[in-house]
């Protein structure tokens, strides 16, 4: 078939391609802005367009929209795989199934029999080819933009372009709600206000999608911009995960109701022949072609269950400035009752909203990507985009983190950072402190998507184990809506060990599954990594612990009266304190120092500079008790205030011996790594010389807190601190072994050595597994260990001497024990399951 647009050079030419259903469009404008554009699109004498699967090996799969069709497939007698049916499916796969099937976790593959033999084709692969197929036709290597579904994933993108690329198409993508903004802000060019400054507030244009499958709506930002044609709107794409809204359609329960008698003729009339919409027969039932021809089951609502979810959120959405409706079934959308009913007297009454649904709607989507592919070529941006979350699992000495690779956030906040859209996006900064570790032989990258449910890995061979750390950078790269990110890792040169650098594409990643075959995902992962040394474990605001808190806590504020301010005749401290105190590692304040979400801050930050002012100019003599009481309420309270810090460092430097208040206040509420140091210090040289004297039950929880919420606790530390502190806690650990004692404060003892590996952050050879420390450490673990098994498995008896242990906490010790025997050893697992309790 010859096309007029022939005889003109396409390669002048920038060419925008929409293929989203039964319809398709391709619109080109002249790249020097002076010729006519030129329009193409489906007619009546065109059939819906359709992927040809193989009849025989090695046939390849062709792109068929013309009239009359390929017989293959289109339920015409001849030839005999022309046949439809539930056996032998059918050998035409339309695109507007494909669009559907993609929307599938397992990218669904349509089904044909020929001849008793069975082939297939994924609904990926169709739209490739289809796709690709159709903008060779059209623009040949012309610059071209193809319109692609809001939520089309780096896989999929890839995947386009890669078939793009063999066919020899110059294509690049673009999102579809941008492409209908771009030509909606054509349209209305002249009448739209320009921005007076790039710090004007952004307009809402709502664009619902409404194909076959499902319903869409994108909220497009027309923001600001300023470039060399001065200041003009431009649209901004949100992330999708985050920002759309998505409901299951109707079409194809509304475009047939299929019998085992009626399917060919279903068939015939949809995809065989000229469609028009206004003739299609509503279903009286819930089947449809796909779940009969190839027992696909997807999702479809009532046209009147979509009209009120679709109205619900319109009515949601602020001021919008118009509202756009495409798609094959946008007209059967935008005027249901309730959606009419809104863009009349509700939310939309100002916004004029248009609808272009069918033909007409891919005519609009060609044109704006047109336009886009036109600005491209220039150079100039068209939108601003999101990138996809893609994270890598890092190591830097053991303390594993997930590193956000793409789209960072803006100026610290949460907010996704916009880039320039069809623009190569580059961090601006390689990523550092990556190393790869003395003897390895292999160098592996794990990597999460938030497009996929699991984590992939790549692991690369090397030439010979590494003699030494090799310091490592990642270069992290992305074009919007081009395909799969790039990530190059280039290791450091050393001697006469060359650099080497080291390519990541997510496709070629393994991905990485459980033992029943389930994608692990990403905190599944990290909690599976053997460590050298723990996470952190802050402490959560109990909200029923809070609310037994807050009464009494406004109380006291409350009889607060006069410029002296907190009186402790007048406010006892006895019930708050109990309110507050710490237990089963949960409070009415968090470690942090915060309330549960959504309570009154405010009460804790005023009854902590009350409290402070109280024993800070108190003298110890006075109000001894109540004093004391108000120091550990602060503690309880991870308060957290001007001059805190400063306070607990005098108290600990002028006393022989740090007493219960004080390891309190010191181990809830120190944040200043010095102060920290200062304590840890304070309580190793308090400890009197001799064979029995160690740290006491008070101190071994302050240390646990300690050590365990502030993550730069050890880094004032020595070497020589940190292996006297684990000395310390083994000896206590010891001591409660020798006399049978199971009971908290060996927990804690544990719990302090576990802790204090984290000093492996500051020196990666701090108690090495086979060191004597550790050995003596791991003995002494391995002992308790058997003393439980003993424990468990002996009759209970009373007088003997002895901690009885129950079973339940038998089995929880075995395994917090063998835990830390673990991360000793740099193998740990996990969050520690020692518990710490008052």
């Amino acid at each position: 078939m010859v096309f007029a647009v022939s005889t003109l050079d396409s390669t002048q030419f920038a060419w925008g391609i929409s293929l989203g259903s039964i319809h398709w469009a391709t619109h080109a404008v002249a790249l020097d802005r002076q010729q006519s554009p030129i329009a193409k699109r489906s007619t009546e004498g065109h059939v819906p367009a359709a992927v040809l699967l193989n009849r025989t090996a090695g046939e390849p799969i062709k792109l068929d929209y013309w009239s009359p069709p390929h017989p293959r497939g289109t339920a015409t007698p001849w030839p005999p795989e022309a046949v439809v049916s539930r056996q032998s499916g059918s050998g035409r796969f339309p695109v507007a199934a494909a669009w559907t099937g993609r929307n599938t976790d397992d990218n669904k593959a349509w089904p044909w029999k020929i001849d008793g033999e069975a082939h297939e084709l994924t609904s990926l692969d169709a739209i490739a080819c289809g796709v690709s197929q159709l903008t060779k036709l059209h623009a040949n290597n012309a610059p071209s933009a193809i319109v692609i579904p809001n939520d089309f994933r780096q896989r999929e993108q890839q995947k386009l372009l890669d078939a793009c690329s063999a066919l020899g198409v110059n294509a690049s993508l673009l999102w579809l709600p941008v492409a209908a903004a771009l030509a909606w802000l054509e349209d209305n060019s002249s009448g739209l206000r320009p921005p007076q400054s790039l710090s004007e507030d952004p307009m809402r244009l709502p664009v619902v999608h409404a194909d076959w499958g499902q319903i869409r709506c994108s909220i497009v930002q027309l923001v600001p911009w300023q470039d060399n044609a001065g200041c003009r709107w431009i649209p901004a794409r949100n992330r999708p995960m985050v920002s759309d809204w998505v409901c299951p359609g109707f079409g194809w329960n509304e475009a047939a109701s299929c019998s085992a008698q009626g399917l060919q003729i279903a068939w015939n009339r949809l995809f065989g022949s000229s469609v028009q919409l206004k003739t299609m027969e509503v279903a009286n039932s819930e089947s449809n072609v796909l779940k009969e021809v190839a027992k696909w089951s997807v999702d479809q609502a009532t046209k009147r269950k979509v009209d009120e979810l679709l109205a619900e959120h319109l009515a949601s959405i602020s001021l919008p400035i118009s509202i756009l409706f495409v798609g094959d079934f946008a007209a059967m959308v935008s005027q249901g009752n309730n959606v009419h009913r809104q863009a009349i007297l509700g939310n939309l009454q100002r916004t004029n909203p248009r609808t272009y649904d069918g033909v007409h709607g891919e005519r609009f989507l060609a044109r704006g990507s047109a336009v886009f592919a036109r600005d491209r070529t220039e150079g100039t941006v068209s939108y601003l985009d999101t990138l996809p979350e893609l994270e890598l699992f890092i190591d830097r000495n053991y303390q594993y983190d997930w590193l956000r690779l793409l789209g960072e956030k803006d100026h610290g906040n949460q907010k996704d950072q916009f880039v320039e859209g069809g623009q190569e996006w580059e961090l601006q900064k390689p990523i550092e402190g990556l190393a790869l570790r003395r003897g390895a032989t292999s160098l592996k990258l794990v990597v999460a998507h938030e497009e996929y449910p699991g984590v992939r890995e790549l692991q690369v061979a090397l030439d010979r184990p590494a003699e030494l750390d090799l310091a490592a950078k990642l270069h992290v790269s992305a074009t919007p809506a081009q395909g799969n990110a790039k990530l190059r890792l280039l290791t450091a040169p050393y001697g006469n060990v060359p650099a080497r650098e080291i390519f990541a594409n997510w496709n070629r990643m393994t991905p990485l599954l459980d033992a029943d075959n389930r994608p692990i995902g990403k905190e599944e992962y990290a909690k599976s990594r053997p460590r050298a040394f723990p996470n952190l474990r802050p402490r959560p605001a109990d909200f029923s612990r809070w609310r037994a808190f807050h009464v009494p806590a406004k109380r006291i504020l409350d009889g607060i009266h006069g410029p002296d301010g907190f009186n402790p005749k007048s406010s006892p401290l006895g019930r708050l304190l109990d309110a507050a105190r710490v237990a089963s590692g949960t409070s009415a304040i968090s470690s942090d120092g915060h309330v549960p979400p959504g309570q009154d801050q405010s009460t804790v930050d005023e009854l902590t500079r009350v409290l402070f002012h109280y024993v800070s100019k108190s003298h110890n003599a006075v109000q001894h008790r109540t004093r004391d009481e108000a120091i550990k309420l602060l503690g309880f309270m991870s308060a957290n205030c001007d001059g805190l810090d400063t306070w607990i460092n005098r108290q600990l430097t002028q006393s022989i011996q740090t007493n219960e208040p004080i390891s309190i206040i010191s181990g809830n509420c120190i944040r200043d790594p010095k102060t920290a140091s200062i304590f840890v210090r304070q309580l190793l040289a308090g400890i009197p010389r001799g064979l029995r004297q160690r740290l006491l039950n008070y101190q071994m929880q302050a240390l646990g807190r300690l050590l365990s919420q502030r993550h730069d606790a050890m880094s004032e530390l020595s070497r020589r601190d940190a292996t006297l502190l684990v000395e310390e806690c083994i000896k206590v650990f010891q001591d409660e072994i020798e006399k049978d004692k199971l009971a908290w404060l060996f927990e804690h003892s544990g719990l302090v050595v576990v802790y204090a590996l984290r000093f492996r952050i500051y020196d990666q050879d701090f108690l090495e597994p086979n060191s004597d420390l550790a050995l003596r450490a791991k003995r002494l673990f391995q002992v308790a260990i058997d003393k439980l098994i003993e424990r468990r498995d002996r009759p209970r008896r009373y007088g003997h001497g002895g901690t009885y242990v129950s079973p339940d906490r038998a089995r929880r010790l075995l395994a917090a024990l063998q835990q830390l025997i673990d991360y000793i050893d740099k193998r740990g697992e996990g969050d520690i399951l020692i518990a710490l309790d008052d």
